[in-house]
């Protein structure tokens, strides 16, 4: 097998239309074009810049585009047929070709939303504000603490929140009760 072409960072990026598929629970997978390797176990879901929920990369695995032929695929990625799913995906890559490499990406949602919120501020400002929560003590208890100190520290907020044990939510009520 070739090498891994690129590597998925934090977030996993969806269509709106994917994105509700996502929270009606019939979207465990997501198919990317090329070799992808996440690099972490938590991403954020992620749609037009706006962070709607964390989840956990359950596995991943490399096929050729000709092998994802499978009604089993195709509803654990939210449609009713492999057709389908072949059609959105050749809508979505018009360039594959059959003996090109994808990714099929099994995934959770661990925790979603009320309220999105922008991936630009939380990425930006979570260091900067992280440090200002734990300097006015805004924080309710050590694993809080622990969450802001890492994030601080220069760790990013999915592994800092996995670390810690504190929710996405808990860890955003913080950085916005500082009106920064």
């Amino acid at each position: 097998m070739p090498t891994v072409v690129r590597q998925l960072n934090e977030s996993l990026s969806f269509k709106k239309v994917y994105l509700e598929r996502v929270f009606a629970n019939g979207k465990t997978i997501t198919i990317r074009w090329g070799l992808v390797k996440p690099t972490g176990r938590h991403v954020f879901i992620e749609c037009r810049g706006l962070i709607y929920a964390r989840a956990r990369i359950k596995g991943f695995k490399h096929l050729r585009f000709r092998e994802l032929r499978s009604e089993s695929l195709a509803s654990m990625d939210g449609f009713s047929s492999y057709h389908e799913m072949l059609r959105d995906l050749r809508r979505i890559y018009p360039f594959v070709k059959e003996d090109d490499w994808v990714t099929v990406i099994e995934f959770e949602v661990l925790e979603r939303l009320e309220k999105p919120v922008s991936k630009e501020w939380l990425t930006k400002t979570a260091a900067t504000a992280s440090r200002e929560a734990l300097a006015r003590g805004v924080y309710r208890d050590p694993r809080e603490r622990v969450a802001l100190a890492n994030v601080a520290a220069g760790k990013g907020v999915l592994e800092a929140l996995e670390v810690s044990g504190v929710s996405l939510a808990r860890f955003i009520e913080i950085l916005a009760s500082l009106r920064l």
